[in-house]
């Protein structure tokens, strides 16, 4: 695939080579701590709710009552990740649904480092310079510009979470955290392995669910693989844990794949979404993954129809007139009608069977519909033509590059009757 397509979706052509198998697919009953916001952003954390930054948390009872407010009060959602925290207006949240009863339990691993000169505090921090990276046991130096002058840090990684990493000074106290996926991978999984025993079936399948919770699925089914190959006995939970992994995985992938489309990457998702169906999931996400092919597919069976209902419609017309001046309209339809802009013939696709429609009146849908939407489509053919004079003389006037053509498309746009803003 394309080095700039998502790593989710380039993970599909590994698993169709066939390097992992993936058993019978259950899919899990809740996504505990995930709220989504009306902007589509999706937060994962402790939730509770507030009245004021700076105010107690507001009790269940109390939100039960105010929640179907109208209008509802200002009251904040805080989504707590561990290391980072998000105040969050709870009118942004998508639907007013969040589970502020659920506490994370996230996969972690504790790292050990001697510390020393725990007297020093670093209170605020200023610029920082000379960052180096994390060396193989987690430990790197830095400096920080302070009131006093430069202070040299020793930091160390002291806990990994499947988003995040807890650093700590170990010359000074000096508390952070920072993103999993702005270290390596190599030098978090080399950090791991130095955690877990190579002959401890327990502690690496307790890898396996690291990798899971953090959106590393490859590394995920290729330390599952490589623990079922060692552990003959441990065969029974690798198969829960695969079913676990692949559910997740396939989630992710369907989430990704909604994503796409509706970036308007038609030709990337579907394509992924085939790969995908390949692979022998099982249960709902596999219905989801064929329902999600399947209509792409139907889109296009109703593209093609639409393109011939036109040509029907166009035909049963008498005035030959009015069959030159929709002759150019049908033309663009036909030539820009895909999975973007088939939503704009809704109106005129619903109105396929009724009889009570003149055939002008069906062909109104469409052609309005085009330009204005398919809620705001008219049955009025005359008007839905005007529309498309309106629509003409307004390309037209910002396409132009002096005032007397300005003014030309103007007074054009003015001898439009009957349309509005």
């Amino acid at each position: 695939m394309n080095a700039h397509r998502p790593r989710i979706l380039n993970h599909l052509l590994i698993l169709s080579a066939g390097l992992f198998l993936v058993g019978h697919l259950c899919r899990t009953s809740a996504r505990a701590g995930e709220v989504q916001l009306k902007n589509g952003t999706i937060l994962t954390g402790n939730m509770w709710v507030m009245s004021s930054l700076s105010g107690p948390r507001v009790g269940r009872k109390e939100f039960l009552t105010i929640k179907d407010a109208a209008p509802v009060p200002h009251n904040i959602l805080v989504v707590d990740r561990g290391w980072q925290v998000t105040f969050v207006p709870i009118q942004q949240v998508a639907g007013n649904q969040f589970n502020d009863n659920v506490v994370l339990k996230p996969q972690a691993f504790l790292i050990k480092h001697q510390k020393a000169n725990q007297t020093q505090i670093v209170a605020t921090v200023g610029t920082v310079k000379d960052v180096q990276p994390f060396d193989e046991f987690g430990r790197r130096r830095l400096t920080l510009e302070t009131q006093k002058g430069p202070l040299q840090v020793i930091q160390g990684i002291t806990q990994i979470e499947p988003d995040h990493v807890v650093v700590e000074g170990l010359n000074c106290q000096w508390k952070t955290g920072i993103s999993l996926r702005a270290i390596p991978f190599s030098t978090i999984d080399g950090l791991l392995r130095k955690q877990v025993k190579n002959d401890d079936p327990a502690g690496r399948l307790g890898l396996v669910r690291f990798y899971r919770q953090a959106g590393y699925f490859p590394e995920a089914f290729k330390e599952l693989n490589a623990i079922a190959h060692e552990f003959l006995d441990q065969q029974a939970r690798c198969e829960l844990a695969r079913e676990e992994l692949v559910d997740q995985w396939g989630g992710e992938v369907l989430r990704e794949l909604g994503r796409r489309r509706k970036a308007a990457q038609h030709q990337l998702a579907e394509e992924s979404a085939k790969t995908l169906s390949k692979q022998p999931l099982g249960g709902a996400v596999l219905a989801d993954v064929q329902k999600f092919v399947a209509d792409y597919d139907q889109s296009r069976l109703t593209i093609e129809k639409a393109k011939n209902l036109l040509i029907d419609g166009q035909a049963k017309l008498r005035d030959s007139k009015l069959v030159e001046r929709l002759q150019p309209l049908r033309s663009e339809i036909n030539e820009q009608l895909d999975f973007e802009t088939l939503p704009r013939l809704d109106a005129f696709l619903k109105a396929e069977g009724d009889m009570q429609l003149t055939t002008e009146q069906h062909l109104a849908l469409a052609y309005s519909g085009w330009v204005v939407g398919a809620v705001n489509a008219v049955t009025d053919l005359d008007q839905a033509i005007r529309y498309w004079d309106a629509r003409f003389a307004m390309l037209e006037y910002t396409r132009a590059d002096n005032p007397q053509a300005w003014q030309q498309h103007l007074q054009q746009l003015r001898q439009v009757e009957g349309v509005g803003p």
